[in-house]
């Protein structure tokens, strides 16, 4: 019957598979050492490939694409991957890649979440403000108030303008743990709440 052995490759494995394989081929060391490793692997660029393949025939090609952009983001390869996400031949719809990112919040993956948010500054198919939403999200489950502030902090860092759900969130965790809320972010709240008064037709 069609698909039957493909339909053993269905299945959540392929993720870790080609994870470990991007480790094995930096030796289990730095990204650097991937990149070395990498132009003269070609047993284990073999496998990655095979993998790939047969992504490719059980969900098509839009579907590799992400699942090599999900792989390079739980093994941290921030290079390789704002190259892929750079390359206007790499293509993917913005929502799948949402997707692929709210199952990395579900497994409280927050590295990979961040190293996606850091990877995909000033794309348009990534939406960098939403991925910060659902780090943000993940540590107020744990109830991590520092991690939270130290995220928004880099987030400052890097001119990045959170979102309304954002700033109430982390005002919250911040007043629920007792801890100084962050002056930005208390100037944005305010600029919030100046602005939601002000499209009800309320004046302060």
């Amino acid at each position: 019957q069609r698909g039957t052995y493909l339909d053993l490759f269905k299945t959540p494995l392929k993720h870790e598979l080609l994870c470990k394989i991007l480790q094995s081929m930096s030796d289990g060391l730095s990204e650097d050492n991937f990149l070395t490793n990498e132009r003269c692997n070609g047993r284990l660029n073999k496998l990655a490939q095979a993998i790939l393949n047969i992504d490719k025939k059980i969900h098509g090609a839009g579907d590799v694409q992400l699942t090599l952009i999900a792989a390079l983001a739980d093994v941290g390869y921030k290079k390789t991957l704002r190259k892929m996400l750079l390359d206007p031949t790499v293509r993917f719809h913005p929502d799948a890649l949402l997707r692929r990112c709210e199952r990395f919040a579900d497994e409280r993956k927050v590295h990979a979440l961040e190293t996606i948010a850091e990877c995909g500054r000033d794309l348009r198919n990534v939406d960098v403000v939403e991925i910060y939403d659902m780090i943000l999200d993940v540590l107020q489950r744990d109830d991590n108030v520092e991690q939270a502030i130290e995220l928004w902090n880099r987030m400052h860092e890097q001119d990045i303008t959170p979102s309304q759900k954002f700033v109430r969130n982390l005002c919250s965790m911040a007043k629920t743990n007792k801890k100084p809320i962050p002056p930005e972010i208390v100037t944005l709240a305010e600029k919030q709440q100046k602005a939601a008064l002000e499209a009800s037709g309320t004046q302060i």
